[in-house]
């Protein structure tokens, strides 16, 4: 018997040839001989369960890298290679870059060197926006799970999706202001069945309004301690997955995403 099946809803438009154009845009600007990625903070204001500040069983160290040895760390960079070669250096890796008092004068050091450099925040808190737009970093990327608050609480514990969005706009506003064009923002969408499709498609509305490149991305589980234990106990069978190829327990089967 012949059932009716009901048309998908169309997707929400926004501008294809803007978001491409940022994505190949990034896509050059982070292209580089030797690639570094460097901690300036050494902790996070969130606790997310798929990162291992959120779920390491002991307390990670922290501190904040002091402006004068970073740039000794980045003038040994620039003298081991030769003066032609192409460097990036990413100013974190598990840290919130945007907890250093003193980020833009970090940034400036990097770029004073003609290397290119990149952050990465949770945009729950960003005091020095306006000092970080002016030293105009070559990307800034926002990670975060969720449009909706309840949703983002979920997987960004302590964080709230009502700060994000609102620093979101702030963003926009700071680098319209200060005519910065230097600086492309990217949206890191960490996809989850909890997060899908709806705040998927609102996320990737607001992203088009402010010109941010939306860049979705499956979830992973990067496990440490609580994360590990906790990943056994949701594995198939009862048997243990290798962390660092495993998702998050939460995240969507990717054949199921087409």
């Amino acid at each position: 018997m012949f059932r009716f099946r009901p048309k998908p809803p169309a997707l929400p438009p926004i501008d294809l040839a803007v978001q491409d154009r940022l994505r190949r845009e990034l896509s050059r600007r982070q292209q580089a001989d030797h690639y570094y990625f460097i901690d300036v903070v050494g902790t996070c204001n969130l606790r997310c369960p798929s990162c291992p500040v959120g779920n390491w069983e002991q307390p990670m160290p922290k501190g904040i890298m002091e402006t004068g040895h970073f740039r000794s760390i980045v003038e040994a960079i620039r003298a081991r290679h030769a003066a032609s070669a192409r460097l990036f250096i990413d100013l974190y890796n598990w840290g919130e870059a945007t907890l250093h008092p003193q980020l833009a004068d970090i940034i400036g050091t990097v770029k004073a060197e003609g290397i290119g450099c990149g952050i990465s925040t949770n945009m729950n808190v960003f005091p020095a926006m306006r000092e970080t737009v002016k030293a105009a970093p070559d990307y800034i990327r926002i990670s975060l799970s969720g449009f909706y608050d309840k949703t983002y609480r979920r997987t960004h514990a302590r964080g709230s999706a009502h700060a994000v969005k609102s620093n979101m706009y702030r963003l926009r506003e700071l680098l319209d202001r200060h005519n910065n064009s230097e600086t492309l923002v990217q949206v890191g969408y960490h996809i989850y069945r909890s997060n899908f499709p709806d705040d998927f498609l609102k996320m990737r509305e607001l992203c088009d309004e402010l010109g941010f490149l939306f860049d979705p991305v499956i979830a992973s589980l990067h496990a440490g301690g609580e994360g590990r234990e906790m990943h056994r106990r949701r594995g198939r069978g009862g048997r243990p997955r290798a962390a660092r190829q495993s998702r998050h327990p939460d995240a969507p089967d990717r054949r199921n995403l087409s």
